[in-house]
């Protein structure tokens, strides 16, 4: 299985071949916390987890044991000193996390190093992201834009009315990206309508992330523009994607990409 350590500026570790290897830990355990209401459960949250990897950092050829504990400590605490957690990977599932501390034995000999890594998040969820991307309906196949993304898309069939499957068990979070040029760009997900009144022109772009509850225009420069007030007032932009098939409408005058995040609290077992 792949498990893989992207930093925030996406530095690349794999961990589960040498010279790092990763043991058994308790990395895919999950709780909830209840909450009570007097003498009742009243429901479930989840708050800051902690949770530990150990790994064990094998000289090679070229680099000491002690010299690999090194880079990898680059990796990890550059996301602590910045501020923006790291995504670690577990096959297609990510736990977006900072690695805050570590413990070391077998030190001494410089041949293994074996490290216990201290794992903490705010969001105690394994991410899986679905990936769809919409064109616009104009005789130009390459007529819409598209951005490098871990995962390849699932491209849509085009036409003005399409429809989506969202195979997860619970609502899910999104990412709606929308490409300009378009004016008061609107479309419907299961009926339900997602509409800016902003005007995106030739190289920008409009992304609404239900989990943060922003909408952001980036500019052709790359700029990032606050564009919260100009969503729907009536009608929120933010509902989550439902569970099952849901039908997608649209006038087809402009491209969007969706991303449905499917949360569980651990990986689906292959």
């Amino acid at each position: 299985m792949n498990i893989e350590y992207v930093n925030s500026s996406n530095k690349k570790v794999d961990l589960n071949s040498e010279p790092y290897k990763m043991l058994i830990s308790d990395l895919l355990d999950y709780d909830w916390e209840m909450v009570e209401s007097g003498n009742k459960i009243a429901g479930f949250k989840k708050g800051i987890s902690k949770r530990s990897i150990d790994i064990d950092v094998i000289r090679t050829k070229g680099k000491s044991s002690r010299k690999l504990a090194n880079d990898l400590t680059d990796i990890f605490e550059e996301d602590v000193q910045c501020g923006i957690p790291g995504k670690l990977f577990v096959g297609e599932y990510y736990l977006t996390c900072y690695i805050v501390s570590c413990e070391k034995t077998n030190w001494t000999t410089d041949v293994i190093l074996s490290c216990e890594y201290g794992v903490v998040t705010d969001h105690p969820y394994w991410v899986r992201e679905h990936r769809y991307s919409f064109r616009k309906n104009e005789s130009d196949p390459e007529g819409a834009k598209r951005y490098a993304n871990r995962y390849p898309y699932r491209y849509a069939n085009g036409l003005t009315n399409s429809r989506i499957v969202n195979d997860h068990y619970a609502d899910s979070n999104f990412l709606l990206t929308i490409y300009g040029p378009i004016v008061d760009p609107v479309l419907y997900i299961g009926g339900h309508e997602y509409s800016v009144k902003i005007v995106l022109e030739e190289g920008e772009y409009l992304e609404i992330d239900s989990a943060a509850g922003t909408v952001v225009k980036v500019k052709a420069s790359g700029e990032r523009v606050n564009a919260f007030h100009n969503r729907s007032f009536e009608i929120s932009v933010f509902e989550p994607i439902h569970p099952g098939g849901q039908d997608i409408g649209w006038s087809g005058r402009f491209a969007f990409d969706l991303v449905i995040y499917e949360e569980r609290s651990e990986p689906r077992w292959r």
